[in-house]
């Protein structure tokens, strides 16, 4: 319930900060940033709707336990094995988990 709360509450700071971004014409830089914070690589041709629902997707992945990522990658089409550049099997979870992420992030 924790998560839930804290990704209720991350999601509700966003379109806050879209609406008010947007009345003073400052949305792409807005989100820019929180693209920055989240460390996530930023498409400019993306659409704002667009670019919201990527950071709701990245913050509801960080929360997401391991199995459920896992099932994400999987209805995604989104390699969860190693490859010859990353070495996934061997990694930490915290380390997994990021990968996993960057991976499904590429796929959107």
């Amino acid at each position: 319930l924790d998560v839930a709360e804290a990704l209720v509450a991350n999601a509700d700071r966003l379109e806050a900060l879209v609406l008010y971004s947007d009345m003073i014409g400052r949305t792409t830089i807005a989100l820019q940033n929180e693209y920055k914070k989240l460390g996530v690589p930023f498409d400019p041709k993306l659409g704002v709707p667009d670019l919201v629902q990527r950071l709701k997707d990245v913050m509801v992945w960080k929360h997401m336990p391991m199995p459920e990522l896992l099932k994400e990658c999987q209805t995604r089409n989104v390699s969860t094995t190693a490859d010859a550049s990353k070495m996934i099997a061997f990694m930490t979870e915290t380390t997994k988990r990021s990968e996993l992420i960057k991976r499904l992030i590429m796929t959107e």
